[in-house]
């Protein structure tokens, strides 16, 4: 077995090629004082960037979902409602029911598993890769612009995120011992993710297929779970998904699975750009890399995770591209692959550590020369560097568009006209009182409102690509033609994303 294999002593480096040695299959075990300093103050940096929007940011309307469904349960009439993705608004139910329902501590939850993210990131990237890498990935989910704004937002991505990491660790790890502890904890881990949204499952499933097509030796060739496998992982799994299947069937009339009926052409093509910009451009090309150079290793377990990497990337995206073909799908869906991205990119940094004609026990001791190390942190910084301009604007704007400047001016100038505008639930929460009308590319209808009101506001969102919902333009043009343009919110960000929200006047002329 691989991890058999791994505990055997290192042998004497033997050159491949001038300059490289072999590397030793696994990282050293033992966490010294340093080590432990620089994780705490990486943890420290994390929960201070995660703290910074916890009250300042608008809620968002999945997050209002989130009270809604979190408070009801089953007896919300939200769809697809909760019966698919029970675990985190069962967390919340208690939380909902007995204490205030403040932007904090609706987002206490997410924080507190954003925090465990890092920590299961450093872990899994330390076992599988090495110290360096552990520190490197720590960094990198630490600044993460996309777990960032998990981190931050009352809903279950967070939880997604530490859960998917767990089970990339896991699974792994019950392969090589084939004993009954280590598979029912990777059970527990891998229902508890399934329960929590089903894209879970995108990468999971090319994860799962990576970790059992490389042998002991490194080689390729397909490893059927053993007898104690089926018994005690894979078999309770299959049966316990059925069952769930069943039961969100005779709940839901088969619409547990589905969030309304997909977003058009326009949004499909944007979603794969849109996954790459919330992880960063810099990181996935990092990660890429890293598989490469990862399958390339002699190293039985730095081969099977490039495999594990590349196949569950691959699975996400296909996955992503389907589904969007029958249901609303989002950049979100994508979350439970951003682990393996972010611990694939910090083999870079892991890799150039070892560029060393010393004895790989030297490396891992950290006794490696000061050329060596100011590469390790060359590379780092390159990486940072490039996620940082992401990190900067979502600790400006919170990734998000902030409806509270324009809902204010309309309660302050005239509170009794229609508010054409979408998601619905902000305005309810930032301006009760106001009359609300859903927004939507179709000019004839919010012509003939017009006529009918004789002034009404429009609160519009607009990305890079236009106004949200409106991919033809043709809101846009009628809005600038026909209203006035009243007011903007908008803050300055670092990156290529646009959250502004453009508060126009209408009047029948």
């Amino acid at each position: 077995m691989i991890a058999q294999e791994s505990r055997r002593p290192a042998r004497a480096a033997t050159p491949r090629s001038s300059g490289s040695v072999r590397r030793d299959p696994a990282p050293e075990t033992r966490i010294g004082f340093a080590e432990r300093a620089a994780v705490g103050t990486i943890l420290l940096l994390a929960v201070a960037l995660r703290m910074h929007g916890l009250a300042s940011f608008p809620l968002e309307q999945d997050e209002l979902y989130t009270v809604e469904e979190g408070t009801f349960l089953l007896h919300s009439e939200l769809r697809p409602g909760i019966a698919a993705r029970p675990l985190y608004y069962l967390l919340v139910h208690p939380m909902l029911m007995g204490l205030p329902q403040t932007p904090v501590l609706l987002r206490l939850l997410p924080f507190v598993f954003g925090i465990g993210g890092v920590v299961a990131v450093w872990w899994l990237a330390r076992r599988t890769l090495g110290r360096t890498a552990g520190l490197a990935a720590a960094v990198f989910v630490a600044i993460s612009p996309w777990h960032l704004y998990a981190s931050g937002m009352a809903r279950y991505w967070s939880l997604v995120f530490v859960l998917a990491t767990l089970s990339y660790a896991l699974i792994p790890r019950a392969i090589d011992r084939d004993d009954r502890r280590a598979y029912l904890l990777a059970f527990v881990v891998l229902l508890l993710g399934t329960v929590t949204h089903p894209s879970f499952l995108f990468p999971m499933c090319g994860v799962i297929l990576g970790a059992h097509i490389v042998r002991a030796d490194g080689r390729l060739g397909f490893r059927w779970p053993t007898p104690v496998a089926w018994r005690w992982l894979w078999g309770p799994y299959a049966v316990a998904v059925a069952a769930g299947a069943v039961v969100v069937r005779s709940l839901t009339h088969s619409t547990g699975l589905t969030n309304w009926n997909g977003r058009g052409a326009a949004a499909d093509l944007r979603l794969i750009p849109a996954v790459v910009e919330w992880a960063t451009p810099v990181m996935v090309a990092a990660a890429l890399a890293g598989i490469v150079l990862l399958y390339r290793e002699q190293n039985p377990i730095r081969r099977r995770w490039a495999l594990m990497a590349g196949l569950g990337v691959m699975v996400t995206v296909i996955a992503l591209i389907l589904s969007s073909t029958r249901t609303n799908t989002y950049a979100d869906y994508a979350m439970a692959a951003l682990p393996l991205l972010l611990v694939t990119a910090a083999a870079l940094p892991q890799l150039a550590a070892e560029l060393t004609g010393g004895s790989t026990s030297d490396v891992h001791a950290g006794a490696v020369p000061k050329p060596t190390w100011l590469l390790v942190v060359a590379i780092t910084g390159a990486l940072v560097a490039g996620v940082l301009p992401a990190t900067v604007s979502h600790l400006v704007d919170g990734t998000r568009f902030d409806y509270r400047p324009a809902y204010r001016w309309i309660t302050a100038v005239a509170p009794a006209e229609l508010v054409v505008t979408g998601p619905i639930g902000p305005p309810e929460y930032y301006g009760p009182g106001l009359r609300l009308a859903d927004i939507s590319a179709d000019t004839a209808d919010l012509h003939a409102k017009v006529r009918q009101e004789h002034a009404l506001w429009v609160v519009a969102s607009e990305k890079r690509y236009g106004l949200v919902g409106d991919d033809g333009g043709a809101l846009q043009a009628w809005l600038l033609a026909r209203c006035h343009l009243v007011q903007v919110t908008q803050r300055p960000r670092l990156d290529d994303r646009l959250y502004r929200v453009d508060l126009f006047h209408c009047e029948d002329r």
